[in-house]
């Protein structure tokens, strides 16, 4: 190929790529309008947070304010880093409602909301407390039902919640939390002592994904 042709190839090239970045905010604006922004499960900011309270499967983690960092409470000596509970604290803040399923006269058992659920007890600066409870994943396991406590409203909220929290829980001590239970999210054990290896109610899997 000669030279002339390579420079002109060149020059189209350039002034196709002008083109396109020329009328591409215009195609964007043509098509549907963006999606309005999503409701936040919880009104509240982190800074207004005092205290997390997660119970599950009979287990307890308490997370407290402490100046400008935080601590865990319960389980004493528990090491989990402080950068781990400040995410968890921003994922439960930051929870948005992806759908409002409803319950459609289903029972809590349906969506995980019954005894099995992680419920994440929310003590703010004034007082008030919040409850959200944490259930199974949806069908296609993106997301995870979830409702506050004294409504009967079924949402789809992401899985950063639920992720930080096993992260959470496997960073505790064992074998008592999380592993050697029966019904451990992270560990558990068969009905025999013998280590199962799975996970007690099917949340954790490919936790990463959130």
């Amino acid at each position: 190929m000669r030279w002339q042709q390579v420079a002109f190839l060149y020059v189209v090239a350039v002034l196709l790529g002008v083109e396109y970045l020329r009328i591409s905010p215009t195609r964007a604006t043509d098509g549907a309008p963006d999606r309005p922004p999503r409701s936040r499960v919880l009104a509240v900011t982190a800074d207004a947070i005092q205290e997390l309270r997660l119970e599950r499967s009979g287990r307890e983690v308490v997370l407290r304010r402490d100046g400008g960092s935080w601590i865990v409470t319960t389980p004493p000596n528990a090491g989990v880093p402080v950068d781990l509970i400040r995410a968890f604290v921003a994922a439960v803040v930051e929870a948005e409602e992806i759908d409002r399923v409803g319950n459609g006269g289903r029972e809590p058992a349906t969506f995980g909301l019954d005894e099995r659920a992680t419920r994440i007890t929310i003590g703010l600066e004034d007082g008030r407390k919040d409850v959200l409870l944490l259930g199974a994943l949806n069908p296609t396991g993106t997301a995870v039902y979830a409702r506050r406590a004294g409504s009967p409203d079924v949402l789809l909220v992401g899985r950063a919640v639920l992720y930080y929290e096993d992260l959470i829980l496997h960073a505790l001590p064992t074998p008592s939390v999380p592993a050697d239970t029966e019904l451990g999210p992270v560990g558990s054990r068969a009905v025999d002592g013998g280590a199962t290896g799975g996970v007690g109610d099917g949340r954790s899997d490919n936790i990463g994904s959130a």
